[in-house]
């Protein structure tokens, strides 16, 4: 089975430090029995793919973008399923020997109210069975975890209630919840990004696009397609999916405007920063109908380094 591996340079004036930062970025994993069925024969593979990179990388942090959890029908089966994710989750962070930092999802969210009806069942909840600082795994509920020169927020607001309040929930939280720290690169994990990439709600969010520098998320999954699929169809249908929206690929985001910068399958995309900007990274995840019809697991590489602004960058910014 062939593995996606999508690969961008960020190059931005906001980091004090000259020291190259790596970032390896999965989402949407989707763990359930089906999941668990196919397990050698999927998953195991695509981590064991994840696994050669250590020759080639040393990450900074592995970034999960929420949805871990996809069917569960039983206590007996959510038991099973995050018995298996969290060995996984403990694996990756020794092979790399650096944290795993978890964002929430809204099938994650889901999962959480199915397991919560009693005291018992709610131990098994993501924050109780995957949260473990001992072992490298940090589950950032709506919260922030500093490391050496960079802090990484998990966000995602449980939107059951009223989609409609996203905007209101975003300022919110961004205003009330959430401290960046110029001095630290700033990192953003949320499931759906485009809960933040759109101007209205950036233009709520005065002075955010100057804060931090990388918004990583998925949700999309690859907008359904599977990759075997992609090559047949026009750009528009590859590039927006059945799902309506851009589903892979990176964003540059200001206050003012969004624009869409193409993944390169298995090569480099290059991201210039100004310092009101911020890029947005939409992972291509693991496809939904991977089990029915072939298709590609993948995974991100995120390189951010220092750019010198020049006299002219400076103007433009």
């Amino acid at each position: 089975m062939i593995y996606t591996k999508d690969v961008y340079c960020i190059q931005t004036p906001k980091m004090h430090s000259p020291r190259v930062r790596k970032f390896l970025g999965l989402s949407d994993l989707d763990y359930s029995q089906r999941t668990l069925h196919y397990y050698n024969h999927v998953l195991w593979p695509f981590y064991h793919t994840l696994f050669q990179e250590v020759r080639n990388h040393n990450f900074d942090a592995i970034l999960i973008a929420g949805d871990l959890i996809s069917e569960v029908y039983d206590q007996k089966s959510a038991r099973e399923i995050l018995e298996q994710l969290r060995e996984d989750l403990v694996n990756l962070s020794d092979r790399f020997w650096a944290p795993v930092c978890i964002s929430y999802g809204e099938s994650d969210q889901k999962f959480n109210h199915q397991v919560q009806r009693d005291s018992k069942k709610r131990k098994m909840d993501l924050m109780n069975q995957l949260h473990h600082p001992g072992d490298g795994i940090f589950v950032l509920d709506n919260c922030q975890k500093s490391f050496d020169e960079f802090t990484v927020t998990g966000y995602y607001p449980d939107l059951r209630v009223n989609p409609n309040d996203a905007q209101a929930i975003a300022q919110d939280f961004f205003q009330k919840e959430f401290w960046f720290d110029d001095d630290s690169l700033q990192i953003l994990l949320c499931h759906n990004p485009h809960l933040l990439t759109n101007v209205s709600v950036m233009q709520e969010l005065l002075g955010l696009s100057s804060k931090i520098t990388l918004l990583f998320g998925g949700h999309q999954k690859d907008g359904y397609i599977p990759l075997e699929i992609q090559s047949f169809l026009g750009s528009f249908l590859r590039d927006y999916g059945l799902s309506g929206h851009l589903c892979r690929g990176g964003f540059v985001v200001s206050e003012n405007q969004v624009s869409y910068v193409p993944s390169n399958t298995n090569d480099i995309s290059s991201i210039d920063l100004r310092m009101n900007e911020f890029a947005s990274i939409v992972s291509r995840g693991l496809a939904k109908y991977s089990w029915y019809v072939p298709s590609s697991p993948s995974y991100t590489i995120m390189e951010v380094s220092r750019k010198n602004l020049t006299y002219k960058r400076d103007l433009d910014a």
